[in-house]
Parts: C-alpha cells; structure tokens; sequence
C-alpha cells in the first residue's frame, strides 16, 4: 500500500513544481528565450483632457488706435474745395441750384474733359482757381460750350485755360455771358473755340446788360462763322 502511494505522491510533487517553474517564466521548449518576442505591455494611461485636444490660439496683439483719414493730395485753401474732375464741377454747381451758396473750386489737375455738357451757371456764384504750374485746362472737346453764364450769374476764373468750345446757337464757343450776368478773368486763355450759328464771339460774347473784364487773358485761334445777310423785296 505504501509503495503504491508513494510514485503518487512524488507526481503530484512533480506537478506542483512545473506549474510553478511556468508561473516564474522558466522555459522548457529548450528554445532561447531571447528569441522569443515579449508580449506587449499595455499601460492604462489617463485620458486627455478636451482642453488638450483643441489647437493652440496665437497670442493677442495690442490693437493700435484707429488712424486719421489720408489728407487729400492737394490741400484746398481756406473756403475753397477741391475739384478732381469736370463731374466734381457739375455736381457742384447742381447742389448750388439748390442751396443758391457760392461755389470755390481750386482745380489742381492738368486737364478737365466735359464731355459735350457745358458748365452751366445759372444765377449763382462760381469761382475756379487753376492751382497746376501752368493752371487748369477746361476742354469742351468740340462738343459743346465750354461755360454758360446768365439768370445775373457771376463767374469768376483764374489760371483757367478753356479750349475747344463750339457754340450750335447764340456764339460764344468758350464763354457765352447773358441776363444781366458778369465774369471776371484773370490770368486765363481762350483758344480753338468756335460759334458756328453765324452770331460773333468765337471765343466769348457778352450780351443783355452783361459784363465782361479780362486781366492778362489771351484769345487765341477762336472764330465766328459769321453769315451774311440780305434783305429780300
């Protein structure tokens, strides 16, 4: 009896020890444990926070204070105001048919095209001020007349060069003054322009009580075509 239990005893010795020897990682395959890839670790690891997760915002810039808008690149004198071009003018002139204030334009550009609209001032006040080195060059393009003064208009021009003005009616291609209206000229040229009706005054006319006063002006290449009339039994 006792040598039967015996071999028992010493497999369940034998057992015991194996299971053992594998829980310590001892390896009975015979092949090098170094041979053998390890098994991964995986490592519980807090998650992220939402915070983490977001992209990184750059820094605030000091905001500067807001800038003063540009001065414009002619500064008008004193009660006068600057005209870019011949729209500025005629806007002009339409807001002084309605509020009947005087209009002080200083024309710093070299050229101002009309277009076929001629400058038409009808009982206000205009002044224009060419401020270039050789003044301001009004040009009606043979389209029209350059300026219309009547209703007692008056208009006053300095270093104002008007070209190329034709008259369809009532001559005075560049400058035509009538109803008992005025213009003073200083320093100003009136050359090319043309009346084409048959009337005098390819460059100017002044009629109806008007007035005209030239002061170093020059008239150059201007005509009327002047129609000769006969009377008729």
């Amino acid at each position: 009896m006792r040598a039967l239990l015996l071999p028992a005893c010493v497999l369940l010795i034998s057992a015991h020890r194996f299971l053992a020897l594998q829980t310590t990682g001892v390896n009975f395959s015979g092949a090098n444990p170094s041979s053998q890839s390890p098994r991964p670790v995986r490592a519980l690891l807090p998650s992220p926070s939402p915070s983490l997760l977001q992209p990184a915002l750059p820094p605030l810039l000091p905001t500067s204070p807001p800038q003063p808008p540009l001065p414009p690149p002619f500064p008008a004198s004193p009660g006068f105001k600057n005209a870019y071009s011949a729209a500025d003018i005629l806007h002009e002139l339409e807001l002084q048919q309605a509020d009947g204030l005087p209009v002080s334009l200083e024309l710093p550009m070299k050229s101002y095209r009309l277009g076929g609209t001629e400058l038409g001032l009808r009982g206000g006040n205009l002044t224009l001020v060419g401020t270039g080195p050789d003044g301001a060059t009004i040009d009606a393009q043979n389209l029209s007349r350059a300026f219309l003064v009547h209703k007692a208009g008056r208009l006053h021009l300095r270093s104002i060069n008007i070209a190329n003005g034709v008259a369809p009616s009532d001559g005075g291609g560049g400058l035509l003054i009538g109803n008992a209206s005025a213009a003073i000229l200083v320093n100003c040229t009136i050359s090319s322009c043309t009346a084409e009706d048959g009337l005098a005054g390819g460059g100017v006319r002044a009629f109806g009580r008007s007035t005209l006063t030239l002061i170093d002006c020059k008239i150059i290449s201007c005509k009327a075509n002047v129609r000769r009339w006969r009377s008729t039994a």
